[in-house]
């Protein structure tokens, strides 16, 4: 049954935007390409910032006092951000919409007292998912209105999940007999395969723009690293993006094209950073520089 009393309020949280400048766009403007945005540490507090992966100028989305926000998830069209926001003042998480470049003021959702997880977007990128505790509910919410518009027939197992654009295919991480195994599992059929065994995954899996292939950060074999690898949907062409001895490299996102791969990684400073590669593996690049804070949840905006 639906909930229809689950509605959004209006919240004024983090800055205003309107009249900056983002690298050489002003707030309110079209949105470059290679823009990328992911929570982190800051002022005791996790918040959430906007850089641009070409010209390196970072942008402060959100400040508030004595709350985190965190795992930021991007639409599909790459223009709203999902995420997650706990405040210490109220027991439970809600969840907030943001749209950086159009609408600078974030949209809440869920009365207190009750935890929001971030699943997913649909594929209209109007709908988000929210898995709904302690009532495990799993609700499809529009962004703009705040109405229940559905509720998912059946509920993902874990927080972990990754869902196709299309909302068909589930892979997830389960566990049976001591033995980690991706599943991949087609909702229109209820036919589950195992794509990869024994693996440890730290994050979930997300798929690429058309839905061909699958990126994981995880420990599969012999090496004790934790990778960014891809595979395809069928769970072949198993194929190790990351090499990085010593380092964990997690939170892979796929950019709009399908070319490159954002993820964070601890190589070179204590703190996780940014960083962006090749999906072939190849233009390793570090996008951010701020050792003190602690990084987290990247994605791309459009």
């Amino acid at each position: 049954m639906l909930r229809r009393g689950l509605t959004l309020t209006c919240a004024l949280i983090g800055i205003a935007l309107s009249g900056l400048t983002f690298g050489a766009v002003q707030i309110g403007a079209a949105l470059p390409g290679g823009v990328l945005v992911f929570s982190a540490d800051a002022n005791g507090n996790s918040d959430l910032f906007m850089i641009d992966s070409e010209r390196g100028s970072t942008l402060n989305l959100t400040d508030s006092v004595g709350a985190n926000e965190i795992m930021p998830l991007v639409s599909p069209d790459g223009t709203t951000i999902l995420y997650a926001y706990l405040s210490s003042a109220a027991y439970g998480q809600r969840l907030c919409t943001l749209e950086p470049f159009r609408r600078p003021v974030s949209l809440c959702a869920g009365p207190d007292g009750r935890f929001h997880l971030v699943q997913n977007w649909d594929a209209d990128s109007r709908h988000y998912f929210s898995l709904t505790l302690p009532e495990n509910i799993l609700y499809k919410i529009d962004a703009h209105t705040g109405e229940v518009a559905d509720a998912l027939p059946v509920a993902p197992r874990s927080t972990a999940d990754g869902w196709s654009n299309d909302r068909r295919y589930n892979a997830r991480l389960e566990s049976a007999d001591g033995v980690n195994r991706l599943m991949l599992v087609d909702t229109v059929t209820g036919e589950q395969r195992v794509l990869l065994e024994r693996l440890y995954m730290s994050t979930a899996p997300r798929f690429s723009p058309d839905d061909s292939r699958i990126a994981v950060a995880a420990i599969i074999g012999d090496d004790p690293d934790l990778e960014i690898y891809t595979l395809d949907v069928t769970g072949e062409h198993l194929f190790q993006v990351t090499r990085n001895d010593g380092a964990l490299d997690e939170s892979p996102a796929w950019s709009p094209d399908g070319a490159q791969i954002a993820f964070i990684s601890d190589q070179d400073t204590l703190n996780p950073q940014v960083y962006i590669v090749n999906a072939d593996g190849s233009g390793r690049r570090r996008i951010t520089d701020d050792s003190e804070r602690f990084h987290r949840f990247p994605g791309w905006l459009r």
